[in-house]
């Protein structure tokens, strides 16, 4: 999955989202703004309406925290402990659609995650193991035609994964060398 910096909120907890809408602080202790220690946690955007809000406790963010886009829409929710993500987390498009969804533990993406496009139609689909991607993994265009399926073993791309070009026609074979992985996709 290609990480495109989508909106680096500097200063503020350090909780941007990537093209996919995952943190780009997963796996990183993410401490309160403005050396805040305890207590509600609040910033608005320059020209008005809500950015973020949380709570923090001993410097770390903790508790349920949420963002928001300039234009008003949620930005991204979750839950932090002790500065680390945890539980369930959602981020949206400025369009108010839902951009991911899927569950951290110890500040790391872990079990089924999905992600959406800009209009709502399926983008991904796969696991998370430790960190990493895992398993079999498929992606479509916008369009809703396939795009990419295959498997990760270690967070990597290994044999078998078949990539379709735009016009749906074009497919090719690409991975690694070894067999591990191989992924069965009787639907698709």
């Amino acid at each position: 999955m290609t990480a495109l910096l989508l909106a680096a909120l500097t200063g503020v907890v350090g909780v941007g989202i990537n093209s996919n809408g995952m943190p780009l602080v997963s796996d990183q202790t993410v401490e309160c703004p403005n050396e805040a220690k305890d207590g509600r946690y609040r910033k608005a955007y320059e020209q008005g309406g809500r950015f973020l809000k949380g709570e923090c406790q001993g410097g770390l963010a903790t508790g349920d925290w949420r963002a928001w886009h300039a234009n008003g829409e949620k930005m991204w929710k979750g839950t932090l402990d002790h500065g680390k993500l945890q539980g369930s987390f959602k981020s949206w498009h400025d369009t108010g659609k839902l951009r991911a969804r899927g569950r951290f533990k110890d500040g790391e993406p872990v079990g089924f995650w999905i992600y959406f496009h800009r209009d709502g139609s399926l983008a991904a689909r796969g696991r998370w193991v430790e960190g990493e991607e895992a398993g079999c993994w498929k992606t479509r265009y916008a369009d809703g035609r396939r795009r990419e399926k295959g498997a990760y073993v270690d967070g990597d791309k290994v044999k078998n994964w078949y990539r379709w070009g735009p016009s749906g026609r074009d497919k090719e074979s690409f991975g690694g060398s070894t067999e591990q992985g191989r992924c069965w996709w009787p639907l698709l």
